[in-house]
């Protein structure tokens, strides 16, 4: 008797892991925001939404914007816990600006070459913690770059990474 219990208590408790796992997965969709913005010559370009990493389906074309060659940029973020309860500790906010191959592509380039601006800063997020940063740089190369800030160390928590990003076409 006790094995048959088992046997059908394993495929409804696989069930209802399956079914906490997917809720709790949408639940967090709003809990952490990011908002990149690019400004130069007094226009300015900037993201709408946070995306995750690992995806959960079609991703939006990322904002495209477009300056001239050796021209000041200002990038700016906000990032914000929107969590009522829960911390995110060490949480690594990493930003850069890379050449890549063509607007809008999928693959993130390595950072091993054409970077043309990168940091990070680790953060412990408090419900409802926000933080800001301000950077100003030249592109000196025409070319396509991806500006990107994303968080690193948040997955281990709840399943998934943050990013915003923008596409730069430097004339």
């Amino acid at each position: 008797m006790e094995i048959g219990k088992r046997m059908v208590c394993r495929p409804a408790c696989l069930g209802l892991a399956l079914i906490l796992s997917l809720s709790t997965s949408i639940a967090v969709g709003s809990d952490f925001e990011i908002r990149l913005s690019v400004k130069s010559e007094g226009r300015e370009i900037h993201t709408k939404r946070t995306d995750e990493s690992p995806g959960r389906g079609r991703k939006e074309s990322r904002p495209v914007a477009e300056i001239e060659h050796d021209k000041t940029v200002v990038l700016s973020w906000h990032a914000e816990s929107k969590d009522k309860s829960e911390s995110y500790e060490d949480v690594l906010m990493h930003f850069f600006v890379v050449e890549e191959k063509k607007i809008g592509q999928a693959e993130v380039p390595k950072l091993s070459t054409g970077v043309v601006y990168e940091g990070a800063l680790t953060m412990d997020f408090r419900p409802r913690d926000a933080t800001d940063w301000r950077a100003t740089f030249k592109v000196p190369d025409p070319g396509t770059y991806l500006v990107r800030v994303e968080t690193i160390g948040m997955a281990a928590k709840h399943g998934h990474e943050h990013f915003a990003a923008i596409d730069l076409v430097v004339k």
